[in-house]
């Protein structure tokens, strides 16, 4: 979870440590409660990570019946 702007030496970092597990992953998701630039949005996308803000937080946690946890 990033609470500042996710930037793209963020993304290439977080790919790094993914990369680095012994264990296969099948989805990748980054939480930018700060916000992610058009650049770093991009190079997520074409890297195939969902990027989550504040927002779609809360909407999922009031799917389920939960408290929300950030206030946007």
């Amino acid at each position: 979870m990033y609470e500042k702007g996710v930037s793209e030496n963020d993304i290439i970092a977080y790919v790094k440590n993914v990369k680095s597990l012994e264990v296969k992953v099948s989805s990748k998701v980054i939480i930018a409660l700060g916000g992610i630039d058009d650049n770093s949005r991009l190079l997520a996308k074409e890297l195939r990570i969902s990027v989550w803000d504040g927002a779609a937080i809360n909407l999922l946690l009031g799917m389920y019946g939960k408290r929300r946890l950030v206030s946007v």
